[in-house]
This record gives structure tokens, sequence and C-alpha cells, in this order.
């Protein structure tokens, strides 16, 4: 899920709704459009990037990224919300297996780490991973 944290968009204390859609595009490039949702984080921010104060704001998000020329209809449908719909769904029919299979959920506690406290990017690859299924 793209946040509208500022420092995670753009590396700076003010980002913009341009700059959140650049992000997403820059997103897209990396792993494709069909991994991509958007939650603001708006209960999770001090300051949000200008432009987008609020979810009444995302209209106008949708209508940059469509503008830019580089996203169509079907694109942004899974943007907004198909995408987030198919993996609750894949979601359930693990949740399914799981309880099937007598596997019961992991209460490991993720501790915060001082290498991402503070930073604009989050190096993925110093947290622990849960063992999957």
């Amino acid at each position: 899920m793209v946040t509208f944290y500022n420092y995670f968009v753009k590396c700076g204390p003010q980002a913009s709704i341009s700059d959140v859609a650049e992000h997403i595009y820059y997103i897209r490039n990396l792993i494709g459009v069909d991994h991509i949702g958007v939650g603001g984080d708006f209960d999770g921010i001090n300051k949000t990037p200008r432009g987008l104060e609020d979810v009444s704001k995302y209209p106008e998000l949708f209508a940059e990224l469509l503008r830019s020329g580089k996203w169509n209809v079907l694109d942004l449908k899974k943007v907004a919300g198909l995408n987030l719909l198919r993996v609750l769904t894949q979601v359930e029919r693990v949740r399914d297996d799981m309880r099937t299979a007598g596997v019961t959920p992991s209460e490991e506690y993720l501790s915060d780490s001082p290498d991402t406290i503070g930073n604009c990017a989050l190096d993925i690859n110093s947290v622990q991973r849960v063992t999957e299924v």
C-alpha cells in the first residue's frame, strides 16, 4: 500500500499530489500495477502532501494519474481497490487452508528497529520474516 508520509514519498518535509503520483508510477515500474494499493495512512502521519489533505482528495490523485497519460482506466481501478479485493480473497483462502491444516497464527512481536526509525526508506532486508506456510 502506498502511504502519503512525506518522507516516504519525497525524502523531504513537504510532498505534493504530483510527487505522490510520481511515487506510485515509480512503484508500478518496479513491481507492476497488480501489486499497488493506496492507503494514505491519515491516522498515522502528522503532515500530508499538498493536495492530499484527506480521503476526499483521492479523486484528484486519480485524476492526476490519468492526466499523466501513463495509466489506463483498468490499471487505476486496480490501484483504487481491485488489487486489494484480490489479495483479501487470496488471504481468505490461505486462512481456510491454515485452519484445515491446524496451523495457528504467529504471535511474534516485531520490535522497532533503530535502522528504520528516522529513515525515509525501510530496509526490507533488515526485517526478520515470519515463517511462511
